[in-house]
């Protein structure tokens, strides 16, 4: 049975700001997920805001939008088998503390 999904991804400003945009998609092409859409965009800190409003109770919630607001963005759809599990694993922890390295 297939799990053909899709989902947003977003090159956050930092990456899109040391030009990994193209190097990070080769990355997903490699793992066999398409893109079927991207766009560069700068989005401001009240449309971060909303975006990540469930994290508004958060203690990070401010640094976060404030971030993402900082610079251009990349926003992605992928898509392929397991797409959701697939972009986690290529991204990584979402807090890079809790990131498992290989021994």
């Amino acid at each position: 049975m297939s799990n053909k999904e899709q989902t947003l991804s977003i090159i956050k400003p930092d990456a899109c700001e040391r030009n990994l945009s193209d190097k990070i998609k080769a990355i997903f092409s490699k793992n066999n997920l398409s893109i079927l859409n991207s766009k560069k965009l700068h989005i401001s800190k009240d449309e971060a805001a909303e975006f990540y409003k469930v994290h508004q109770s958060k203690p990070f919630y401010d640094q976060l939008c404030n971030y993402l607001s900082s610079g251009p963005i990349e926003v992605m759809i992928l898509e392929g088998e397991n797409a959701i599990l697939k972009n986690r694993e290529i991204m990584g922890a979402t807090d890079p503390k809790t990131q498992k390295t290989e021994q």
